[in-house]
C-alpha cells in the first residue's frame, strides 16, 4: 500500500513538472494532471486551455465544471453560466459541484444584470449628465446601470463635451472627460498678467527720484568746487589748470545729467503708481497702461525725461 501510494506521488510529480501544453501523445489523465496544477497556481488561462484539451480525449462532467471554473476566474462571465448550465444538463451527480455550480449561476446572472459607470471629469465643477438625467457637479457617485449605451454630456461655462460610453455587465468602465477651460483674453490697454502692484511702482518712484536727486546735488557740488578751484570764485585762489577744470567740468556735468535723467524718471513712476493705485479698484473697462513707454531726454542745457501713457 504504501509503495502504491509512494509510486502515485512520484508519478504526480512528473506530471507536475511537466510542460504546461499537453502534447498529442499525452493520456487525458496527464492532462488533467497538468490542468489541475495551473488551476492550483492560479494560471487559468492555461488551466482553462489544458481542461479544453483533456475534454476532447474523455468525456468527463468534471471536465466541464472546471472549465466553467476557469471561465469565471478569467471573468468571462457569460460563457461560464453557460458552461455552468450545460454542466448540469448533464445530469452529473457530485453533490459539491452541482451546488456550487447552482450558486455560481445565480451570482453571476446577477452580476451581469449590471454594470458598473465611473465618470471622471477635470476640472471639477462641471455639471454631468447621464442620458439627459442630471447627477450633479462633478465628481458624481458611481453608477450602476444595465448593460447598454448611453449618452453622457459635461458643461463647464460655455464648454460641453457630449460622448457615448458602452456599459457591460459584469463589468466596470472608466469614462475620462477633460475639459480645457479657454483662457480668458485680456481687456485691451490692460497687461495680460503682472506681478507688480500699485505700490511697487510709487515706491521705486519715490526712490529712483531720490537717488536722481542726490546726483544732481553731488553735481552741483562738484561744480562749486571746480570753480572754487578755477579761481572763478571770488577770494578763492585758483589752483586748477584750464584743462584740468574742463575735465571736472565735464564728470560733474554728466552726472548732474544722469541725475536729472534718473529725478525725471523716478517723478514718472510716482506719479504713475499714484494713478494706478489710484485707478486700481476700478473696473477693467476704466484701467488702462500707466506707462507705456519713458526714456531720457537730452536738451541744450541739460536733460529731461519723456513719458507716454493712457487711462
Amino acid at each position: 500500500m504504501i509503495r502504491s501510494i509512494t509510486t502515485a506521488s512520484f508519478c504526480m510529480a512528473l506530471l507536475l513538472g511537466a510542460p504546461v501544453h499537453a502534447d498529442k501523445t499525452a493520456t487525458a489523465q496527464q492532462v488533467i494532471a497538468q490542468a489541475e496544477a495551473a488551476f492550483v497556481a492560479k494560471d487559468y488561462a492555461t488551466a482553462l486551455k489544458l481542461y479544453t484539451q483533456a475534454r476532447a480525449k474523455k468525456d468527463a462532467p468534471l471536465l466541464v465544471y472546471m472549465t466553467a471554473r476557469c471561465l469565471e476566474q478569467l471573468e468571462r462571465f457569460e460563457e461560464a453560466v453557460a458552461t455552468y448550465e450545460a454542466y448540469l444538463e448533464l445530469g452529473s451527480k457530485e453533490e459539491g459541484p452541482r451546488g456550487r455550480a447552482t450558486t455560481a449561476i445565480r451570482l453571476l446572472n446577477a452580476r451581469l444584470a449590471t454594470g458598473t459607470l465611473v465618470i471622471r471629469v477635470s476640472p471639477s465643477g462641471a455639471e454631468v449628465s447621464l442620458d439627459g438625467r442630471l447627477l450633479g457637479k462633478a465628481p458624481v457617485p458611481t453608477q450602476r446601470l444595465k448593460p447598454g449605451s448611453y449618452a453622457v454630456k459635461v458643461v463647464l461655462g460655455d464648454k460641453v463635451d457630449e460622448s457615448r460610453v458602452v456599459v457591460r455587465g459584469g463589468r466596470t468602465v472608466d469614462h475620462v472627460v477633460s475639459l480645457q477651460v479657454a483662457k480668458p483674453e485680456p481687456v485691451k490697454g490692460v497687461e495680460e498678467s503682472s506681478s507688480v502692484e500699485p505700490f511697487v511702482v510709487l515706491g521705486s518712484g519715490i526712490a529712483v527720484g531720490l537717488a536722481g536727486a542726490a546726483l544732481i546735488t553731488v553735481g552741483e557740488l562738484d561744480l562749486q568746487d571746480i570753480a572754487d578751484g578755477a579761481g572763478t570764485s571770488p577770494g578763492a585762489p585758483g589752483s586748477l589748470t584750464q584743462r584740468e577744470a574742463a575735465e571736472q567740468i565735464d564728470s560733474a556735468t554728466t552726472l548732474r545729467m544722469v541725475g536729472f535723467v534718473l529725478a525725471g524718471v523716478g517723478v514718472a513712476a510716482a506719479i504713475g503708481g499714484a494713478v494706478w493705485l489710484a485707478t486700481a479698484s476700478d473696473g477693467p473697462e476704466t484701467q488702462g497702461t500707466v506707462i507705456e513707454s519713458a526714456g531720457p531726454a537730452l536738451f541744450q542745457r541739460g536733460a529731461g525725461v519723456h513719458m507716454q501713457g493712457r487711462f
